[in-house]
């Protein structure tokens, strides 16, 4: 019986402390959006257009991901003058891509559809591009 009330009080104990504290399970914070508003900023003098995912549905999201990583490796192979002077930008932002694309839950429900194919969305110029981009980190960033 000693034992029995010894066991519970432990219990209690942990049940108690470890509610107070729960685990942050958020991997990313203020400093990719300040990132991606670096990234923003770049003046680009390529005139590439590049799919660029946008109005995402859920289902799609783990796609549209993996779309922006692609349209950013796009920039790092033919858009080098203009990333110069910013040479860790675009790795950053693909390594949270990658990162938001395997880590984030409500990505694991993603498909493999046509519809959600990065070929299904629209070519657009590096202004819309980037702007997609944003809103999308905001949406991984708010689901974390």
């Amino acid at each position: 019986m000693k034992n029995l009330t010894g066991i519970t009080a432990l219990l209690l104990i942990l049940s108690v402390s470890l509610h107070g504290h729960p685990v942050d399970k958020r991997p990313f914070d203020d400093e990719i959006l300040k990132l991606h508003e670096k990234f923003s900023n770049i003046t680009w003098t390529a005139t590439v257009q590049l799919y660029t995912p946008e109005e995402v549905q859920e289902d799609c999201l783990r796609n549209a991901l993996e779309c922006f990583r692609k349209g950013l490796d796009t920039l790092n192979k033919e858009c080098k003058e203009d990333l110069e002077k910013h040479p860790d930008t675009i790795d950053a932002l693909v390594e949270f891509l990658n990162e938001a694309a395997e880590n984030n839950g409500p990505m694991e429900t993603s498909k493999t559809t046509n519809r959600c194919v990065c070929e299904a969305y629209r070519r657009m110029p590096l202004q819309n591009f980037t702007s997609q981009l944003g809103f999308m980190i905001k949406r991984v960033n708010s689901q974390s």
